[in-house]
């Protein structure tokens, strides 16, 4: 039977087309040591981002977007009157959805409320012909229903809880749309959320019993690297608080079942003992490793955070170190000036007739 060495894995370079075992394994240890360093590296940048974020950003980009969601709010007022060409129609439409699709990618779209403005852009965008049949009117009512229901959902796959006469409630009135998604949708997609969580629980758990490694499982490895380093066996208390430090890597190294750490820690400490696998051993390594790739990637998109992390991560993506700070200094002067262009906007909105003047500007 095939022996393949740990130390052949650790030291050996990952070949991009890994056909055998060892390959593989190697290939998938640098992937993991690489997907650390890069996590490890990210938490720093991102703290570095959010700090200059609030430091510098925070308080212009809020007055910024308070502007555009009161002009924004003004064009759809001007345009419920304004009698426009088809074509002039079409240039506001698509400048009003710019700005409303930069609002609801901010991270003020909740707090400003720029979702609350989608309704009134859609239902100006519906009444713009008065030539449309009622079936035309009917049809184009119902879909931006159906992009109402996605828009809250985050899921298309919701037309088979509503009934016709749900449907009649939502067309005949607008306030039945938040009711009906409160009564029939959001139970069932929590109730879809609730078995895809247990779903991955169980999937987990049938996990760790395919993926137990004899001579170098999880707790075999952590049962004895703690054995070794447990603070009590020593009296020195510079060496009990360097051990402390190394059992609570060791700990949480098997909680997250990080193999590849207790392995690296196991071969530095224990260099006396050859760590060797069989081949049946091998693919359950595979299969630690392989998942290990996975938690790193879904640890990338928590160390990130939500969609204002994400948001701030984008300004800055590409920057690190003293960079982020120069261009969260950059990023504050040309909030500045958007806001000022903004205002300047917002001023000469007063009537229909400043609207169509504004149009005219965008009208090459």
């Amino acid at each position: 039977m095939k022996i393949i060495s740990f130390t052949k894995i650790k030291k050996g370079k990952p070949k991009k087309k890994a056909k055998t075992n060892e390959d593989k394994l190697t290939k998938l240890w640098f992937e993991v040591q690489k997907k650390k360093k890069r996590n490890a590296l990210l938490t720093k940048e991102v703290h570095l981002m959010l700090t200059a974020y609030q430091e510098h950003l925070e308080e212009v980009a809020s007055s910024r977007f308070t502007t555009l969601y009161s002009f924004i709010e003004r064009m759809l007022f001007l345009g419920k009157e304004a009698k426009l060409t088809n074509k002039n129609h079409q240039l506001f439409q698509l400048l009003v959805q710019h700005y409303l699709v930069e609002g609801l990618q901010s991270p003020f779209a909740k707090t400003l409320k720029f979702d609350q403005l989608i309704p009134e852009f859609q239902m100006l965008a519906e009444n713009a012909s008065s030539k449309k049949t009622k079936s035309q009117k009917r049809k184009e009512r119902i879909e931006h229903i159906k992009k109402q229901l996605v828009l809250k959902s985050r899921s298309e796959e919701i037309d088979h809880l509503l009934t016709d006469n749900d449907w009649e409630k939502m067309i005949e009135d607008d306030h039945q749309v938040q009711k009906i998604f409160e009564e029939k949708v959001q139970p069932y997609l929590l109730s879809k959320q609730q078995k895809q969580l247990l779903k991955e629980a169980f999937q987990k758990a049938d996990q760790r019993e395919k993926t137990t490694i004899n001579y170098t499982s999880v707790h075999s490895l952590y049962k004895k690297l703690a054995k070794k380093f447990h603070p009590d066996l020593v009296k020195d208390e510079h060496e009990k608080e360097e051990r402390h430090h190394l059992m609570s890597i060791i700990t949480e190294a098997k909680n997250k079942e990080d193999i590849t750490t207790l392995l690296d820690l196991y071969s530095t400490h224990f260099k006396e003992d050859k760590i060797e696998f069989k081949e049946e051993e091998s693919e359950r390594l595979l299969q630690l490793l392989e998942k290990q790739v996975k938690e790193l990637e879904e640890e990338k998109e928590r160390i990130i955070g939500g969609p204002k992390e994400h948001y701030i991560y984008n300004l800055f993506v590409g920057k690190s170190g003293s960079g982020i700070e120069r261009e969260a200094l950059h990023l504050k002067e040309s909030e500045k000036h958007k806001k000022q262009q903004l205002e300047a906007q917002l001023n000469e909105l007063e009537t229909i007739e400043d609207l169509q003047s504004l149009l005219l500007r965008y009208d090459y």
